[in-house]
């Protein structure tokens, strides 16, 4: 198969891989951004997940996600006037547990009221398989998220931004709101991951209810 020029600094197989990924994002970009664009994010997404023996192993997997949330930022940001709803921005450190019930309960209660995103400073390469069983308890599928990193064009494009127990390093731009949920990392335990759940869900529902009513005011 051949593949990308630009890509020929990287190992074959992640050759590959990041051929199948510049297809897909194609597809989901199409008529917004150009093969070259695209490659381009995928590359410098790349560049920031391929250093170490560790990462290197998900490097591809965090590339394509992570180029897919910064062209949804972008695209967002240049679309910021015709937009008729919020996006909301969910950060964590992991983004694989807490800022995943958040976007899978936010998601729930707002609908087509509002984009919601989630982002993690280290994000982990799967989800917290008891956020997903705790999460199927009430009702609401997270089984298909994918942990993904955030950057600051990513916050740039939001409009309400969610930081859930990780303030390092979050930085802060004028004319977003920023919101502090002070929800500490429930790691593993069933019983600490379904109180951060309940916690989590009250809070969403309060932030959902707050943008709702803008919504109807504005309108």
């Amino acid at each position: 198969m051949d593949t990308d020029p630009s890509f020929d600094y990287m190992p074959r197989e992640h050759q590959l891989k990041m051929h199948d990924s510049s297809l897909r994002l194609q597809r989901e970009f199409l008529g917004v951004y150009d093969k070259e664009t695209i490659n381009r994010f995928l590359r410098t997404s790349y560049d920031e997940f391929s250093v170490g023996a560790e990462s290197d192993v998900y490097a591809t997997t965090f590339a394509e996600r992570f180029a897919m949330a910064r062209l949804r930022a972008m695209r967002a940001m240049e679309t910021r006037n015709e937009r008729d709803v919020p996006i909301v921005l969910v950060i964590s450190e992991h983004d694989s547990a807490r800022a995943q019930i958040a976007l899978g309960y936010l998601r729930n209660l707002l609908g087509d009221s509002a984009i919601i995103w989630s982002g993690g400073r280290n994000p982990d390469p799967v989800l917290n398989h008891d956020a997903v069983l705790v999460m199927a308890e009430d009702g609401v599928d997270i089984s298909g998220a994918q942990p993904k990193r955030w950057n600051n064009e990513i916050i740039r494009a939001a409009d309400i931004v969610v930081n859930i127990g990780d303030h390092e390093a979050v930085p802060v731009f004028s004319g977003r709101r920023h919101v502090d949920w002070e929800i500490s990392d429930p790691g593993a335990d069933p019983v600490l991951i379904r109180a951060a759940r309940d916690e989590i869900k009250r809070r969403a529902q309060e932030l959902a209810g707050e943008i709702v009513v803008v919504a109807q005011s504005n309108g």
